[in-house]
């Protein structure tokens, strides 16, 4: 596969995870199977569809030198000079891609994803290469749901016969319980997994027909004529993928998180490692922990998790994980006015309601 390129994005910011995870050492670093991290399980994956030098890793400035020692010489590192979204990463990374091979076949993926079985990614992972290149189209890995997640996108679709996947029809965002308890016993919905290969012409005539100002801008700032950061912030998703017509899904069945919050995180961890147990619960169930503790006891309480990092303990109750970003910056701003970098302000309500709710 001497023209397959992989495009791996890890320029996250560790929000969703903190205080496990930071903009400093983003989830993506966190270690999940002894000292291997998500970023290093997904260069295991990628290593086995191409060549070192044929993995494109985009990160950002700030998480560079943490990144490099993570990729070695497994991989390029790509810095992007802003943070701009997902949609300017990968059309920066194919424009390097690009430049030196104008019959590559590219494949996107997060760094932040769990799949336990890679001779099944890999298998999945041709059949996609082979129909991005024999429909030159680009092919989004749906996965085939197993429960009623809330925390995932889903994917519409119709039934195409006899070319091996399904014309996109729809995309749907985290939906609510009772909707994605739908989604799970209808026979044309899929996770989205991110996943998306295309033929790297392919994803340049997409860029100019569903993005032509990011398109047009980057080639403005490729030659000088403005910074990055002009550019604008974008989700590839959005930016691309929901506008095309032409987005074929392939189901797969491999087993796949994203791990997009704390509960996923400690949840998989848990499962991997089967670690003796230190938690005691009483009148308590399905509560999660990743303490310094050597016991943790619950009583009268249900599906918390409590995580202790760097001097600090987080208790959160499973159903609001989605709220530890807004923690995470009213941490930020108690540090800066503590330290006297930045006055006291006032909270903005929408801030002050989601404290409320979390004490």
């Amino acid at each position: 596969m001497s023209h397959v390129y992989i495009v791996i994005l890890a320029g996250g910011n560790g929000e969703r995870l903190w205080p496990l995870s930071t903009p400093e050492k983003p989830k993506q670093l966190l270690s999940l199977i002894g000292e291997k991290t998500l970023l290093g399980l997904t260069l295991d994956r990628a290593s086995i569809l191409t060549d070192a030098s044929n993995i494109l890793v985009v990160t950002c400035e700030r998480q560079e030198a943490l990144i490099r020692h993570e990729v070695g010489d497994r991989g390029q590192v790509v810095v992007e000079p802003e943070q701009r979204n997902t949609a300017p990463a990968i059309l920066y990374a194919c424009q390097r891609i690009l430049a030196y091979d104008q019959y590559a076949t590219v494949i996107v993926m997060p760094a932040d994803h769990y799949i336990d079985d890679n001779n099944a990614f890999f298998k999945q992972i041709n059949r996609a290469v082979h129909l991005a290149q024999q429909y030159e189209r680009l092919v989004l890995l749906g996965i085939t749901p197993t429960a009623p997640m809330t925390g995932y996108g889903y994917i519409q679709y119709h039934v195409e016969k006899g070319i091996g996947a399904h014309l996109v029809t729809q995309f749907h965002e985290k939906p609510r319980l009772e909707i994605a308890t739908n989604y799970l016993h209808r026979d044309d919905m899929l996770w989205n997994s991110g996943i998306v290969i295309g033929q790297i012409q392919t994803f340049m005539e997409q860029f100019m027909f569903c993005a032509p100002l990011l398109y047009e801008e980057m080639q403005g700032y490729l030659q000088g004529l403005f910074d990055y950061e002009c550019l604008p912030s974008l989700s590839f998703d959005y930016a691309v993928l929901e506008k095309t017509r032409e987005l074929l899904v392939l189901p797969v069945t491999f087993a796949w998180s994203d791990v997009g919050d704390l509960r996923t995180f400690l949840n998989i961890k848990e499962r991997i490692h089967k670690s003796p147990e230190k938690l005691i619960q009483l009148h308590a169930e399905n509560n999660i922990v990743q303490t310094d503790a050597q016991t943790v006891v619950c009583i009268g309480v249900d599906d918390l998790c409590i995580v202790q990092e760097a001097g600090i303990l987080m208790i959160v109750s499973a159903d609001k994980v989605s709220m530890i970003k807004d923690a995470y910056a009213a941490y930020t701003q108690q540090q800066l006015v503590a330290t006297g970098q930045l006055e006291e302000l006032e909270m903005p309500p929408s801030r002050a309601e989601a404290l409320d709710e979390l004490s």
